[in-house]
């Protein structure tokens, strides 16, 4: 094989190396993705539990006020 080719052989490896870690780089990303999706969601009940939480409260209130 000529020095060329070699070089050639090398950089395509090189080239599949990179596209692996890109890859696995990619699923990371995507997963954490999906992380932060559930903890959105999450908190977003949490929320819509303290707005009931509050307005019941409130109503609740009213009746001991004179």
């Amino acid at each position: 094989m000529t020095i060329g080719n070699q070089e050639v052989v090398k950089e395509s490896e090189n080239l599949n190396k990179t596209s692996e870690e890109i890859n696995s780089s990619i699923t990371e990303i995507a997963t954490a993705i999906n992380q932060i999706t559930t903890m959105i969601n999450n908190i977003n009940k949490i929320v819509e539990q303290n707005k009931n939480i509050i307005d019941s409260l409130e109503q609740e209130v009213v009746k001991f006020q004179i």
